[in-house]
């Protein structure tokens, strides 16, 4: 028996944690992690990886012996319009994999006895959202491994928008890029590791300019992806869908 199923079975148990790890990066978007506490409570330290507090309500966790997966309703504060600005960067959630794991404060990096083995995971994913406001933000999950009645594309079908994360100019220097969560594998006319620049750049109109400082990535077919790809022979990497119509035409 683990240590945490040893301290579930107690009579008097530990002070149990939910942590959650909202991961977005299929979808352009980068990891963000918290756990259900009050904004005022302390930054958690789990694994090594840093959970900050942010208001959580949820249910449906339950697994039953009839078969079925549980579908859990999660309610995340938006405090600061935290998570709007999540949803914003990445559009629409749907597919971004929710994980939770339960264990014991003890166990946590800074607890009495830690183990970074000691605790229950559980993988979900968001698969829409229910409602957005000033207050909270819900989501309906489904177990991750609950496939039944999928369909393909597993993501929102938006014809001009790329979902790509592109690099991020560094502030303070004059053409020096971050790489660190991009999806867009745009580097330039040579990639650095090749001794090549990083340029040309383009505003948000596709007009080239002349500085790191002015590059603006539009997500836009023709005025974004089109201007970097096109001359350097590669295929275009567009996320987008840009062959769906609202109207039906007929031939």
């Amino acid at each position: 028996m683990t240590d945490f199923q040893q301290e579930t079975q107690k009579l008097s148990t530990d002070p149990r944690v939910e942590l959650f790890e909202f991961d977005a990066t299929n979808l352009g978007g980068g990891v963000y992690r918290f756990y259900s506490g009050a904004p005022s409570d302390a930054t958690l330290v789990w694994q090594t990886m840093l959970f900050v507090p942010l208001p959580v309500e949820a249910n449906g966790w339950e697994f039953s012996g009839k078969g079925s997966l549980p579908t859990p309703v999660m309610r995340i504060s938006n405090v600061h319009l935290l998570m709007s600005a999540i949803i914003a960067n990445v559009g629409d959630p749907l597919g971004a994999t929710i994980t939770r794991w339960v264990t014991y404060e003890k166990f946590l990096d800074a607890g009495s006895s830690p183990d970074a083995d000691a605790y229950r995971k559980e993988i979900y994913q968001i698969e829409r959202k229910v409602s957005e406001d000033e207050e909270m933000v819900e989501f309906e999950l489904s177990a991750a491994i609950d496939q039944d009645g999928r369909k393909l594309p597993g993501r929102q079908v938006v014809r001009g928008f790329c979902n790509h994360r592109p690099r991020v100019h560094v502030a303070g220097t004059v053409d020096t890029f971050s790489y660190v969560n991009a999806t867009c594998p745009y580097a330039g006319s040579d990639t650095p590791t090749q001794g090549g620049t990083e340029g040309p750049f383009f505003d948000f109109n596709g007009k080239q300019v002349g500085s790191a400082t002015e590059e603006v990535f539009s997500k836009q077919l023709n005025s974004c992806c089109r201007v970097r790809f096109a001359p350097l022979g590669l295929p275009l990497p567009f996320r987008g869908f840009p062959a769906v119509d609202r109207i039906r035409r007929e031939s």
